[in-house]
């Protein structure tokens, strides 16, 4: 799946706010390790040593995109070896600010590249028909060192998940565990245990202004997996090295195979 210009505005000013006086080499390298391209964004374009997906971010600059929208302002280095460097511009925060659900969902969570960039189009297609596309994260929950707030609604879409998740995933026996490490709540806790787990998101979630509920939730299900919180905690505990349900389990049983 390619990705454009457009698809890339969000992710760069989140890169651009969080290190300012960022080169365009070193925006091209943070978005490389947030988003990981693969496919044929990742090929080499032929003659190169840019890759599609490098190409269309140095676009930005040679093309003045961000600048043109008074996003950013760029000042030139003292030569072309030094390169310039971006700034975040106060319409460019409140821009970001206004989307920062949607960066916080997709881009911190080591989803998928395809996906990343099919949600970043979904959600720029929906805005065109004039309907609004609604986040859901439970993940937010366990992210350190980023706290914001959320409205209620929010989680409540999230909690509506979790719930669906839960009885999803539900064992014959009525109990939910780890589908990592089998960790069950209420085997440790008792009572107060039963039914608690964290929903780990595969892809990211999102859904359309006026999508039949049931249908969506249906749905969800499949991309998420109930796990327990030492697992989710390790899932996400480097931003740029997220692991997946399978590299957990291999994780662990090479630990136990020491």
């Amino acid at each position: 799946m390619r990705i454009s210009e457009a698809d890339l505005i969000l992710p760069a000013l989140f890169v651009i706010s969080e290190n300012p006086g960022i080169t365009t080499s070193i925006l091209l390298q943070k978005l490389n390790q947030i988003l990981k391209p693969t496919g044929e964004d990742a090929e080499i374009l032929s003659g190169r040593s840019d890759t599609k997906f490098s190409q269309i971010v140095r676009n930005i600059r040679s093309h003045k995109t961000l600048e043109n929208m008074e996003y950013v302002t760029y000042s030139s280095g003292e030569s072309r070896r030094t390169g310039g460097n971006f700034n975040i511009t106060a319409k460019g925060q409140v821009f970001l600010d206004n989307n920062q659900e949607i960066v916080d969902n997709l881009l911190l969570h080591g989803f998928p590249y395809d996906s990343v960039v099919g949600t970043i189009q979904k959600i720029a297609e929906a805005k065109t028909k004039g309907k609004q596309i609604k986040i859901v994260d439970e993940n937010l929950v366990i992210r350190e060192g980023r706290q914001r707030q959320r409205k209620s609604i929010a989680y409540e879409r999230s909690d509506d998940v979790r719930k669906a998740a839960v009885d999803y995933y539900r064992l014959e026996n009525g109990q939910i565990v780890c589908d990592i490490c089998g960790f069950n709540f209420l085997d440790v806790y008792g009572e107060r245990g039963r039914d608690y787990i964290e929903i780990h998101h595969e892809k990211p979630l999102s859904e359309t202004e006026g999508e039949k509920r049931i249908a969506f939730l249906k749905e969800a299900v499949q991309s998420v997996k109930p796990v327990c919180a030492n697992c989710h905690k390790m899932i996400h505990r480097k931003r740029d090295d997220m692991l997946s349900i399978a590299d957990m389990k291999l994780l662990i049983s090479n630990q136990k195979s020491e």
